[in-house]
């Protein structure tokens, strides 16, 4: 009788420690996704802060480069509001 129980008891604790065994193996590669999954996003976020950052610099630049081209552009016309012709003559390559 008694070795019978042991027996049973014996292959239920063999049972319960494959079971915990086979669980823990669940919430090691859940793990294991989880912490991918957070890597994958974090390099996406870095690479979406790289690119806002880029489109940022690109904006100041062409906003510069409209700025600097509006004043250009008065400067020329103040000289043929004077009736200078010269700015026709030598172009905008020159710096006046």
């Amino acid at each position: 009788m008694m070795g019978r129980l042991w027996k049973w008891l014996s292959a239920a604790l063999g049972a319960l420690l494959a079971v915990l065994g086979v669980m823990l193996e669940v919430t090691r590669r859940q793990k294991d996704r989880a912490e991918q999954k957070a890597q994958r996003q974090a390099r996406r976020a870095d690479s979406a802060e790289a690119s806002i950052e880029a489109r940022q610099e690109a904006d100041k630049a062409s906003e510069t480069a409209r700025e600097k081209g509006d004043v250009e552009v008065e400067k020329a016309v103040d000289r043929a509001r004077d009736g200078r012709r010269d700015h026709f003559e030598r172009g905008m390559r020159d710096d006046h």
